[in-house]
């Protein structure tokens, strides 16, 4: 008769250990071999179905999630990448560029924890300026001594996720501005030859030194403006917007 399960020492001096797949009896009864190796994912379903969630340790839900969370007219850009995850005991996480970790300067990292059957983990890096490359979500679960209620000797599992963020475009140039009627400025530029593509382009202006207003967006290399008043000065600026981030402004001025 082969022993398995638990506990691990049994009659006659044979013990056994289990993993994910297969559990392994080593030791002398009846007619048992030395060393015999059955499937648990075919003698016993349950418990291999519950060892198996156990080794898994902790799991993302999803791609990382890229957020520009400053108007496209600040510079530098600000933005953020999230991670979610699940798993129990607690995980942690490291951000890494390009296979180097990310921890301080113009990076910070945080963790909102959800509790329930299994936490969830919302894991944001939030990055100051534009810094592209590819970002990685490394997940780690470390369990002591045991991960789940399987009695598996299991100490550390981890899982990762990755997002590459393209360098910006290039800026316009040749942006120029000339009024189109009593208050409106029509504004054009050269769209950038070479750096990533362009998504759309955005269009700011500002009155004597006041607060910034947006202008508008579109995806050609044209616009119109609007109540812009006659004898003011404003300075206009036309940034590129790509996949990602924007690019450096572009500007000129009208009276």
């Amino acid at each position: 008769e082969l022993y398995r399960g638990t506990p691990s020492v049994f009659p006659h001096g044979v013990q056994c250990c289990t993993n994910t797949a297969i559990t392994l009896c080593v030791g002398m009864y009846s007619d048992l071999p030395l060393a015999t190796s059955v499937s648990l994912a075919t003698t016993n379903p349950s418990k291999y179905a519950l060892s198996l969630a156990a080794t898994n340790g902790p799991k993302i839900t999803g791609d990382v999630q890229y957020r520009l969370l400053t108007p496209t007219n600040i510079d530098p850009p600000v933005f953020q990448l999230t991670c979610t995850s699940t798993g129990s005991p607690p995980t942690t996480v490291q951000w890494t560029i390009n296979g180097i970790p990310v921890n301080s300067g113009n990076y910070s990292s945080s963790q909102i924890v959800t509790d329930g059957p299994t936490s969830t983990y919302k894991n944001t890096l939030t990055v100051t300026g534009r810094a592209y490359g590819i970002y990685t979500c490394f997940i780690t679960t470390a369990c002591s001594p045991v991960c789940g209620a399987s009695g598996l000797a299991l100490n550390t599992r981890y899982v990762t996720s990755s997002l590459t963020v393209i360098a910006p475009p290039n800026p316009p140039t040749n942006v120029t501005a000339k009024r189109s009627g009593p208050t409106s400025v029509s504004v054009s530029w050269t769209p950038p030859t070479t750096g990533s593509p362009v998504t759309r382009y955005d269009i700011y202006y500002v009155a004597n030194g006041g607060p910034s207003t947006s202008g508008g967006s579109t995806t050609s290399t044209s616009h119109v403006l609007i109540n812009i008043q006659a004898g003011v000065q404003y300075n206009i600026s036309v940034t590129a917007v790509g996949t990602y981030m924007p690019s450096y402004r572009a500007f000129t001025y009208i009276i």
